[in-house]
């Protein structure tokens, strides 16, 4: 920092005294064991954070058959809508896994369908202000069954929240493509990876 005096007061400027050649010999002595002892640390870190949420680790998720079957209808409702207001596909994939813990903590009767619906969009809802920039209105969030005014699609987030007891930051196979795909290329992975 340069600070000059003029007269009563002190006018401070910021300068930045590297050049280009600081920079470039920077970039070269970047020691590629700390980064992939970087690498290993993240995907460890990522690992314990995926364990640490969703299921029990000594209860696998078991669905009865109208289960399966609604879950199946609502990973067809989720990509559907995914595709309808431009989602990425990991609002979709965490729709889901909010979906899946939500169900291994609280049942749902096979006669209220229409809950499945509701389940389906309020976690798509929660996926979708976790992952996406521009989130559509709640009462644009409708299946093709059941309109649901955005008051009851609120108060399904709510209890999808409060049995998650607000832990929606998963981590998913999105967050690993990065380190496997560095591991796997033997030369620099092009930028759209």
């Amino acid at each position: 920092m340069i600070c000059k005096m003029e007269g009563d007061a002190s006018s401070c400027s910021l300068l930045c005294l590297e050049n280009e050649t600081f920079m470039k010999e920077k970039e070269e002595s970047t020691d590629e064991n700390y980064t992939a002892e970087y690498d290993e640390e993240c995907v460890q870190m990522l690992f314990d954070r995926e364990m640490s949420f969703g299921f029990k680790k000594s209860e696998p998720l078991v669905l009865c058959n109208y289960l399966k079957y609604a879950r199946s209808e609502a990973i067809t409702w989720i990509l559907k809508t995914r595709a309808a207001f431009g989602f990425r596909c990991q609002t979709a994939y965490l729709s889901m896994i909010y979906f899946d813990r939500f169900l291994s903590i609280k049942s749902i009767a096979s006669e209220k369908s229409w809950a499945i619906q509701l389940l389906s969009i309020a976690c798509l809802s929660l996926a979708a202000k976790m992952e996406e920039i521009n989130v559509p209105p709640l009462s644009l969030f409708q299946t093709e069954e059941f309109n649901f005014e955005s008051k009851t699609i609120q108060r399904m987030e709510l209890l999808v929240l409060n049995t998650l007891e607000w832990r929606l930051s998963s981590a998913t196979p999105f967050a690993f493509l990065n380190f496997f795909i560095k591991k796997m290329c033997t030369i620099s992975p092009p930028d759209h990876f």
